[in-house]
This record gives structure tokens, sequence and C-alpha cells, in this order.
């Protein structure tokens, strides 16, 4: 169909629209209230910016998916946003950042918007281009499933008990926390899961004469049914691994239907020291950061391929649900590590490597079929005992692993800092008798650096730990 055509028959509901460029990579996604006005002012309007201007340059394909309310939209356009990265979802929107929702780990967590997201162990869901939809998205929620915004809670409005929009001040934590799990469901886009749960839920309290609350569990399945729809149809319906990466990915691999669950392990050390290894999960194609696990790597030395071996091992004895596909970071070492690892508990699991150099994906000569053989000649060599498969830097399975292998690595490096940092500051102070972490993190954030504790004076180290900064100033005057 031409963008002419496209343009024709564009409905007037709310929805998502999707760019693409000649040769079908996405390039932009945005979400409307009006699809058919908000597509046409991208060709009819003579004043675009430079970065808009190109944009519609490139599109050579539209896409549109209809949504039963703005608010369904949203969340669709936050997901495959996540999804794709598109170029020009970066571009336009200069130096300014996505909106977030943060949920803490608080006894009793707290959810807000932010604009950047920290190593803090909070739960993120996002980006969100638009920041008026998310204060919206999260104002709704709110009515129907309420929940902690303020760090002077319970110590807030009167009035926000009485609307019900606050947690009653005697919530029971454990209730609190289900509910907070329900909010994330919503965010992940696991309403299906969610909707058994609270159909279950509300039966129970009917047959118990519980009417109060069955009428607040329908409340929340009304809200739900409204963002679960896209075009008369559920969005959990709708099957998501129908992507044309994932079905490609999983043609390549030799599986059966396309890889619901795909698991990517990363390895980083810095010379043999501070070793640790990442687990990042993509659920349909996206992340599941729920699922995301990190490896503390027991293995000494620099050795990249017990490293990967210990890891996998270690995985495989966790009840966890298994993968329908691994990537390895790493080429032909990493990967017979990997392979040795699952001789014995996950025989004939579907795994291959991605070299760093060329971008190669590495499988082993039994993995592939003869028709994944066939259909992808054109692609694959044989190196020894391996299979090659070299595919174009543009082909959507290329950009696909790259952003899950880009994932791990980033995930990796995070925990690994983490690490490096802790135990670098550990190396002198908490060699005082006395000393332990929580000592550190006081001097450190008192001093600046270690360096600044060790020049410390006595009236400010006691200052800081009372007692033990008297015992911590004789003993570092005594070793000096």
């Amino acid at each position: 169909m031409s963008i002419k055509q496209a343009l024709a028959v564009l409905p007037k509901s709310p929805g998502v629209y999707i760019f693409k460029n000649t040769t079908g990579q996405v390039i932009y996604v945005g979400k409307a209230i009006n699809l058919s006005r908000r597509v046409k002012s991208y060709f009819q309007k003579r004043d675009h910016d430079l970065k808009t201007a190109r944009l519609v340059e490139k599109i050579a394909d539209i896409e549109m998916i209809e949504t039963e309310s703005e608010l369904a939209a949203l969340l669709l356009e936050a997901e495959l946003i996540k999804r794709y990265k598109p170029q020009y979802n970066i571009l336009l929107r200069d130096d300014k950042h996505y909106l977030y929702i943060r949920v803490s780990k608080d006894p009793y967590p707290i959810i807000s918007y932010v604009r950047r997201i920290e190593n803090d162990y909070a739960d993120y869901y996002g980006p969100f281009p638009a920041s008026y939809q998310v204060k919206k998205l999260l104002t709704q929620i709110r009515r129907v499933i309420p929940f902690i915004t303020d760090q002077q809670w319970p110590k807030v409005s009167k009035l926000s008990y009485q609307i019900g929009i606050n947690p009653s001040p005697d919530v029971d934590p454990d209730d609190y926390r289900d509910q907070i799990r329900r909010i994330k469901l919503i965010l992940t886009g696991k309403f299906k899961a969610l909707a058994q749960e609270l159909e279950m839920e509300m039966q129970a309290s009917s047959q118990s004469q519980d009417y109060e609350k069955a009428a607040l569990i329908r409340n929340q399945l009304r809200f739900l049914s409204s963002l679960r729809r896209i075009k008369g149809v559920m969005i959990d319906s709708i099957d998501l691994s129908a992507d044309s990466a994932l079905l490609e990915l999983g043609q390549i691999a030799g599986l059966d239907q396309p890889p619901a669950r795909i698991e990517a392990y990363d390895i980083s050390n810095f010379q043999g020291k501070d070793q640790v290894a990442s687990m990042v999960v993509f659920t349909s194609g996206l992340p599941d950061t729920q699922e995301y696990r990190k490896f503390k790597i027991k293995t000494k030395g620099p050795n990249d391929f017990a490293m990967m071996q210990e890891v996998v091992t270690r995985r495989q004895k966790r009840s966890w649900e298994k993968p329908d596909l691994i990537l390895i970071d790493g080429g032909k070492g990493q990967l017979s590590s990997a392979l040795k690892a699952m001789q014995h508990f996950w025989p004939g699991q579907p795994v291959f490597g991605l070299a760093k150099r060329e971008e190669e994906m590495v499988f082993d000569q039994d993995a592939l079929t003869k028709v994944s053989l066939e259909k992808y000649r054109q692609y694959i060599y044989q190196d020894g005992n391996y299979w090659v498969v070299k595919l174009p830097k543009s082909n959507p399975v290329s950009q696909l692993i790259q952003r899950i292998r880009d994932e791990a690595h980033r995930y990796a490096i995070t925990y690994h800092r983490q690490v490096r940092k802790k135990r670098i500051i550990r190396s002198k102070l908490e060699d005082y008798p006395g000393i332990g972490p929580k000592s550190v993190v006081k001097l450190i954030k008192a001093f600046g650096s270690e360096q600044g504790v060790l020049e410390a004076s006595q009236s400010d180290l006691k200052r800081v730990l009372s007692k033990k900064g008297q015992d911590l100033y004789d003993r570092i005057q005594k070793h000096k």
C-alpha cells in the first residue's frame, strides 16, 4: 500500500502509528487520540523543523493499531518504543528525557514518575514520551488501586484517605504490596493474568457476602478492560511473538515457534578481579526486568570460558522458567563452555553465541535444521564444528539480538562497578577494628574519600562516629 493509499484509509479512533523506512525498519512510533488527523499532519505541514522533515522524507510505510482509549495507546506506544528503539523517537526529543514510572523498594512502596533511571534497585516502567498522559494514567490507576506517592505517608491529607486515593494508615503491609504487584502487572501489560485473578477474587468475595470488596474488584476489572482493548480484541490475546524479528530468529535457530523467553548472559571482570555475570530476559521481544538475575562468580583468574561454564551451570540448577532460546555474549569459546555446562541438565537446549567483532551468530554444528540451512544459506558459512550466521545489520533479527546483548552487557557492567566500588572502599577502612560497612559509608559521605578519612582531625572523626571515631583516630595515628 502506498503512502497516499494509507492516508486515505486512516481511522479517526485512538491508537498507535508506526513509520517504517524502505528496508522495513521501524523509525518512529507515536500515538494519537485521532489517528487520521495526527498522521496526516506530518504530510500536510510545510513548517516542520529539520529533524521532522528528515523523518517524513524517510517514511516508506505506515502501520496503525487502533485502541479503545488514549491510555491503552499510551501503554502500547511505550511497549513498541521499548521493543524497536526507533531512531527518530530519540532524535525528535532533543535534550529531553522520556518519563518513567518508578516503584520504590520501601516496605510500603512509593510510586512516582522520573526522567532518569538510577541504580537504586527500584523498578522502572516506560519509557513514556508524553508526560501528561503518564500522570493521567497514574491518576486513573490510583482511583481504583490506591497507592502512596509521598514519603510523608501516613502523615498526609485526610482528604486523600476519604476520597480513596491513598491506602488507609492501618493497611496491612502484605495487602498493600499485593496491590502494588497488581499495578506492576498493569504497567507490564500482563492484563490477562491479572483479569483472571481479579475475577476469581470477585467471585469469592460475592460468595462470602463481602459485597463492598466485590464492588471494588469490579471497578478494577472495568478499568483493566478499558486498557486491554485494541480494536475489539484484547491486547494480551494478540500474538506479540508474531513480530517479524522473533519469527525469523526462531526459524534461523531451528525452533518450531518464535522464542517467547530469551535469556542472555554476559561476563564482566577486570583482569580477573570482581568477576560477575548478568542474565537478562526478553519476553515476547521485550526486556522483562523482573526476571533479570546477577551472579558473583567463584571461578578464580581471568578465564572467561570457565566463568561462562560456571554461570550456566548455576543457572540450570534454579527453578526459574526454562528459556526457549539462550544468547551467549561471545564467540566459539564461550558457546563451547555453555554447551559443556548444558550436557547434563539441558541437553539439546537451543543456544547461540554472538561474536563481538562482526556481530555474527555462532551455532553448534548440530543446532541448525535443514530448513534453516537452506532458507538462510546466503548468510551462513561453516567454521570448524560451528555454523556462523552473518545477517545484514539492517535485518530486524540483527537489531533485536544486538539490543538483547547490549542490555546484558549494561546490566553486567553496572553490577561489576558496584562490586568493585564496594571492594575498593573496604580496602583499608574496614581493616580497623570496629569499623564495618555502615561506618565506612558514613565516613566516605562525610570526608569524600578514603584519604580524606585518614587525614581527618580527631574532633571531626568523633563528630561522625562518636567513640568509634576516637578509637579510629588513635589507630590511624598509631599506624602513621
